[in-house]
């Protein structure tokens, strides 16, 4: 929309220090599994532990880093 306008797009500049939030995804898959084998439905554990670590990480990223 803003090329249109003829405005110049706002440009951003990469962090020099960027946080590791990828992390979030691969514990949560972990402790997701866990609970799942404990509970008897690994796949749903998994699953579910999955969803919550990528959630967490991609509100993190966009808080810590910047990204959208």
């Amino acid at each position: 929309m803003a090329a249109r306008s003829g405005e110049k797009p706002k440009e951003r500049l990469p962090h020099a220090q960027r946080w590791p939030t990828g992390w979030l995804a691969l514990v949560g898959l972990a402790l997701g599994a866990l609970a799942g084998q404990v509970g008897g439905l690994l796949p749903v554990g998994a699953a579910g532990g999955l969803a919550l670590g990528v959630g967490l990480d991609s509100l993190l990223n966009d808080w810590l880093n910047d990204v959208r």
